[in-house]
């Protein structure tokens, strides 16, 4: 089959080569593996440095005095007018595209206001697999504020669910929501896949500096970006509360972000700076090395419409983990069989660490089962295989 993998915001694309992009290059490698043509067409390219020739062009100063001035709703109207000439931008690049690679199916990440990839398969009456993997109008709310497009966007989400042949939702909680917001769309048009993985972690082969402090210890940690909604604040008042110098309890957070400051001072307010440890940034590649050094993985909070990547990076090393109640998580994890799925309060937190802390087998017993789900049926080429033996389903 010859697929053609379809992206069309130009800031979503460069993080098809970091990190972030682990969904997309899944996917895309996954399809591969399993034996079809992939061509792409990737909106503004796969790294930071390339941008869409559509996007607006700002001076950063004049940028900051016009939003003083501006009605922000007008603001965000205007942020959203750029979004649709990019949209208008990338439809001609994915037809000529459709033209010279003849795809058998279009595979799309889609993204707010970005209808193209739904008029391209109608034009030319090409299967269509849309992945969504946000709530687009409650996020550009969240991000943006109001806009005077409203409308204008809640009839592209419609379209963006209704006319693919299978929409593939990246929660429970994601499909749900689009659910409710359109009554009429047969629920088994939309499918959940979460994030995945490739297969077990390659250690990077550099010695890391903590390995011997933290030797001896057993050690609680976290990675990923270090932002209000991952609740590593709450992780960093549980941890005070276990005792971490009575327990030889040590907290390792990975990562840097917006409150990294705060969050260390707030260590030395709790009088626990000595039993923490923060990386601050770092490669990409030593991610696997530095969850190596980790006895309990934590996921303290999460939006309620992702599928945290967290869980697999712990996950795939075979790491206990202690996880919140919520959909993104539940949909991959059983409680008390491969991790402890918790309320979202600090009691909960507590008494979760001090449990896997003091009982080792435990710790061992939940990370080797659901190390073992993972890889059997949360990998990209599973994730692949599922899409589109769906899609075969629904075409007969």
């Amino acid at each position: 089959m010859k697929i053609l993998y379809y992206s069309p915001h130009p800031e979503l694309n460069y993080s098809f080569s970091t990190g972030y992009g682990n969904h997309m290059r899944g996917m895309v490698n996954a399809f591969k593996e399993l034996g079809h043509e992939v061509e792409l067409c990737i909106i503004g390219g796969t790294t930071k440095e390339m941008t869409s020739p559509a996007a607006a062009k700002v001076p950063f100063g004049l940028k900051n005095l016009l939003k003083k001035i501006v009605p922000h709703i007008i603001w965000s109207s205007l942020k959203d007018r750029e979004i649709q000439k990019v949209n208008s931008a990338a439809y001609h690049t994915l037809e000529a595209k459709v033209k010279t690679f003849d795809p058998d199916l279009i595979y799309e990440r889609a993204f707010y206001l970005m209808p193209s990839g739904c008029d391209i398969s109608e034009k030319y009456t090409i299967p269509h697999i849309v992945e969504i993997n946000s709530p687009y109008e409650y996020e550009q709310l969240l991000l943006e504020g109001k806009t005077l497009l409203t409308g204008v966007a809640r009839k592209v989400e419609k379209k963006l669910l209704t006319q693919p042949d299978l929409v593939c939702a990246v929660s429970s909680s994601i499909k749900s929501y689009f659910l409710e917001r359109h009554p009429e769309i047969d629920e088994k048009k939309i499918i959940v896949t979460p994030n995945a993985v490739i297969g077990l972690a390659e250690k990077s082969t550099l010695a890391i500096p903590l390995k011997e402090k933290l030797n001896g210890k057993t050690v609680v940690g976290f990675v990923g970006s270090i932002f209000a909604y991952h609740g590593v604040d709450k992780l960093i008042e549980a941890f005070a509360k276990t005792n971490p110098l009575e327990n030889n309890l040590a907290l390792l957070i990975v990562g840097n972000g917006s409150i990294l400051g705060e969050l260390k001072q707030l260590t030395v307010d709790l009088n626990i700076a000595a039993s923490v440890q923060f990386t601050g940034q770092i490669e990409h590649t030593l991610v696997s090395s530095y969850i190596d050094l980790m006895d309990i993985t934590v996921l303290a909070n999460t939006e309620w419409y992702c599928s945290p990547v967290k869980l697999f990076d712990y996950g795939l090393q075979g790491k206990a983990i202690v996880a919140i109640n919520q959909p993104g998580v539940t949909d991959v994890m059983t409680n008390n069989l491969d991790g402890l799925i918790i309320n979202n309060n600090e009691g909960d937190l507590v008494d979760a660490i001090n449990q896997l802390a003091s009982d080792k087998p435990l710790r061992e017993s939940l990370g080797t089962t659901f190390q073992k789900k993972i890889l059997s049926q949360h990998t990209w080429k599973a994730t692949a295989q599922k899409v589109l033996s769906t899609l075969e389903e629904k075409l007969k």
